[in-house]
């Protein structure tokens, strides 16, 4: 797995999300209802949605999960899904990197301003790797003022299931200080290695 948490290997990441010709909407829920199509449908013929149509597939996801007022840590997997389809295309690559950046962000504002919700182990885990998430996409960013500020203010780990997450933030602090804005893998981080 890459530090921005890219499977890498035999998976391949992102998986494929079925979309259509005409429109572009992109399938997000087999399950979804005639309903929310319906809903949505005003939405996806929008000239809005038109100047995102050639998007990456998660791009276009994470447009309709903001205009769904989806939970912020989930438009930032999607803007960061979208940034690994665009890997290639350089502007359009720090564009979905910000944008995940933007949504990380504010997922994990809101995560911190809840701390009921952080008592949940998956609510606390997803509150570690919106904070972590946002250091790996300023760094690669060549934003390494704001990536080791971000390093500073990370939260107090606690009880977490994210086995990796100390030594990770030990070599991201090492690249940082290295200003080192490459693609590195978490087994890089690895102490024993």
């Amino acid at each position: 797995m890459r530090l921005d948490l890219k499977q890498i290997g035999e998976i391949v990441e992102p998986w494929a999300l079925p979309d259509c010709p005409k429109c572009h909407f992109v399938i997000f829920d087999e399950d979804a209802s005639k309903e929310t199509i319906k809903k949505l449908r005003p939405f996806i013929l929008s000239d809005t949605y038109k100047e995102v149509a050639s998007r990456p597939s998660y791009y276009r996801l994470a447009v309709i999960q903001t205009h769904r007022k989806r939970p912020s840590f989930d438009i930032g997997w999607s803007y960061l899904r979208a940034s690994w389809q665009s890997e290639e295309l350089k502007e359009e690559y720090a564009d979905c990197m910000k944008k995940a950046l933007g949504a990380f962000s504010k997922a994990s504002e809101e995560l911190a301003k809840a701390p009921k919700k952080l008592e949940n182990q998956e609510e606390h885990d997803d509150y570690l790797v919106s904070c972590y998430l946002q250091i790996e996409l300023l760094r690669k960013l060549a934003r390494f003022d704001e990536a080791s500020e971000a390093m500073s203010s990370f939260p107090a780990i606690g009880k977490t299931e994210i086995e990796w997450l100390s030594d990770v933030l030990k070599y991201q602090k090492k690249l940082i200080e290295a200003k080192d804005a490459g693609e590195h893998n978490i087994a890089d981080a690895d102490p024993e290695e």
